[in-house]
């Protein structure tokens, strides 16, 4: 996908994106995350289709051939903030997303996030970013955070453990600095005013003034309600939020 920006230039956000996979890809550094990944693969068998479950022929893949992810990248504008996602919410990227999500099958997160780094990949080829060699922009990646009550059903946070997976491919640091203190419905099924006034107050963030920015990162975008409450309560400590990075998103 090659992106026209030239109207409104996100240039901050895919600049700090594309500069921290430039630094984490060295060959030394690709060479060690092969190195790892075959370990991994080794001990957790063979390789699995995030989305079916089926054996997958290459272990670099995500998707098996039946349920190749058709949508190419998508950057987008939510509620006055930049998302860059991997694709559409929709099959099969929407069944690996659910095995996340709602059948405790966390080990497909570490699939989604070599596909999602393939995309971001697609994504910046052909893009010409403004001052693309001069120095990095310093960031740190952000997960949306759960509810403790929900953390104790599912088991785990997917947004965290996407965040871990991707941070060394980025040369970046996680930072927890986000609590969520509302209880709140799901925002699947909630109108856009719904979901605002669903998520109104639901994030406090801890004090950064020192911080470095955040991106943020979460499993899916519509709107952009939680990822805009979640950037507020950041700067009302006074951290600049860059954007957001998604697996998908159901928004235009």
């Amino acid at each position: 996908m090659q992106l026209d920006l030239r109207t409104s230039p996100p240039w901050p956000f895919l600049q700090a994106l594309a500069l921290g996979q430039r630094t984490a890809t060295t060959r030394l550094a690709r060479r060690a995350v092969e190195r790892v990944t075959r370990g991994l693969a080794a001990l957790a068998g063979a390789p699995r289709c995030v989305a079916c479950g089926a054996t997958l022929e290459w272990a670099e893949s995500a998707f098996c051939g039946g349920c190749v992810a058709p949508s190419p990248p998508i950057l987008r504008e939510a509620s006055g903030l930049w998302v860059l996602a991997g694709g559409r919410f929709e099959a099969p990227l929407r069944e690996a997303i659910h095995r996340l999500k709602y059948s405790g099958q966390a080990e497909v997160v570490g699939g989604l996030a070599t596909w999602w780094l393939s995309q971001l990949g697609d994504a910046l080829q052909g893009t010409t970013i403004p001052h693309a060699n001069s120095s990095r922009i310093a960031f740190d990646l952000v997960p949306i955070p759960l509810h403790p009550t929900r953390l104790v059903e599912r088991g785990y946070n997917q947004s965290a453990l996407l965040a871990a997976k991707l941070a060394p491919r980025l040369a970046v640091r996680v930072r927890h600095q986000l609590k969520r203190e509302k209880s709140t419905r799901p925002q699947a099924g909630l109108g856009r005013a719904e979901r605002q006034q669903n998520i109104q107050a639901a994030f406090r963030a801890a004090p950064g003034r020192e911080s470095p920015p955040a991106i943020l990162v979460d499993d899916v975008a519509t709107t952009g309600a939680t990822l805009a409450a979640a950037a507020a309560a950041l700067r009302a400590q006074g951290v600049q939020c860059l954007g957001a990075v998604v697996l998908a998103t159901s928004g235009e």
